[in-house]
């Protein structure tokens, strides 16, 4: 077995954070055991779309995504129990049901649980979203394991453009996400510079720019990196980052 498959591997062992859920009602944050915790992991993105709730149309933004739903900022509260519709660009609407709602500082955010079947939602806008995120349908989460991150970094384009500081905010075996000021060419190579993390030294990565995507009314992009091929230490490296992670993840509260 090859390094890369052998990490990918040890990575399967978190297959289980990925099955999918039982049905709604999915309960609140504050009260979810650690076993729907780990089912619920989330995937940080920025996403704006359009929302029904009876005869009340309104824009909300994706903060992040997973197996049992996701989460939005809102304009004004929703009932708990409601049901709304959430549209992304031009696909079909998500019929999903508000499980809680909470004014956090100066946004108000809602947690909503998937009401539609698995493979209604695996032909959803969903999916392009995670394909924005470098994942693919859902079921691919069980081999793509990837996890919530807020790590600094530092991008290095080998097409003669300046290096560019900003944050990875998710990382997985194969690629990650990484969140700047400004966006190069799609296909362009990046050397990516990531970290330390607590006790582990910084962590560089080759890699492609295969996704890009700006934050809805920010100066912010969101680069999908995909990771080539490295060394034996590199690999086992970044598989402590995710073990690092994923642990910080699961023990943290959304």
């Amino acid at each position: 077995m090859s390094e890369s498959k052998g990490l990918k591997h040890i990575l399967a062992g978190f297959k289980s954070l990925f099955k999918p859920p039982p049905p709604p009602p999915v309960p609140s944050p504050a009260t979810a055991a650690p076993e729907q915790k780990r089912r619920g992991t989330r995937m940080r993105c920025a996403y704006q779309v359009e929302c029904q709730a009876g005869k009340r149309s309104f824009k909300a933004v994706v903060a992040d995504l997973s197996v049992t739903g996701l989460r939005l900022e809102v304009p004004h509260p929703l009932p708990v129990h409601s049901d709304i519709t959430v549209r992304y660009e031009n696909s079909e609407p998500l019929h999903l049901r508000v499980m809680w709602c909470a004014r956090k500082k100066n946004r108000i955010e809602v947690g909503l649980a998937y009401l539609d079947p698995d493979d209604v939602v695996a032909r959803s806008w969903v999916r392009v979203t995670l394909r924005h995120l470098g994942l693919e349908a859902p079921d691919d989460r069980r081999r793509h394991v990837r996890v919530q991150a807020q790590v600094t970094a530092h991008a290095f384009p080998d097409d003669g453009a300046s290096a560019i500081s900003g944050t990875v905010i998710n990382l997985s075996a194969d690629g990650c996400l990484f969140e700047c000021g400004a966006a190069f060419r799609l296909q362009t190579r990046v050397r990516i510079q990531i970290g330390p993390l607590a006790d582990l030294p910084e962590l560089a990565v080759e890699g492609r720019l295969v996704r890009m995507h700006q934050v809805p009314n920010q100066k912010l992009w969101q680069l999908g990196i995909q990771f080539g091929s490295m060394r034996i230490k590199t690999e086992k490296l970044l598989g402590r980052y995710l073990a690092a992670l994923l642990s910080s993840e699961l023990a943290t509260p959304p």
